[in-house]
């Protein structure tokens, strides 16, 4: 889709629900990223080495591929926070957020924190200081 580009910005509307693999993988330029409700799965590697600093997994996502927004590389993701409203995933990938900063913080609906948080922690390559915190949405 726009593998390798100098894309910027992305709104991917609600009438996309699969955001398919690869598709804005290396997009070094990538800083902001919007995925609107409607969206029901992010594919293995969509977003991996982009310079996302934030994103926000909208409601209606029930799948997490494999490293959907893993940086691979010697320095650490540029992710500092990570926004999930779904209390519907089914599917999880491995490290889809690994290669973590420490300062990293995911938010996660409150009724579904000791769910995620040990998914999160086991599967995915988290930094030991990164924080997971139980939202109420």
């Amino acid at each position: 889709m726009f593998r390798e580009t100098g894309i910027k910005n992305i709104d991917i509307p609600g009438s996309v629900t699969q955001i398919g693999t690869y598709a804005f993988a290396n997009c070094q330029s990538l800083k902001k990223a919007i995925i609107n409700e409607g969206v029901k799965k992010i594919s293995k590697d969509a977003f991996s080495n982009t310079a996302l600093k934030e994103i926000t997994i909208p409601s209606t996502v029930t799948k997490l591929g494999k490293n959907a927004f893993r940086w691979e590389s010697t320095e650490k993701s540029s992710l500092k926070k990570v926004v999930i409203r779904s209390k519907n995933i089914k599917k999880w990938g491995t490290m889809v957020f690994g290669a973590t900063r420490d300062d990293l913080v995911i938010y996660v609906p409150k009724s579904k924190k000791a769910e995620y948080e040990k998914i999160l922690r086991s599967t995915n390559g988290l930094d030991f200081h990164a924080k997971i915190v139980g939202k109420k949405w």
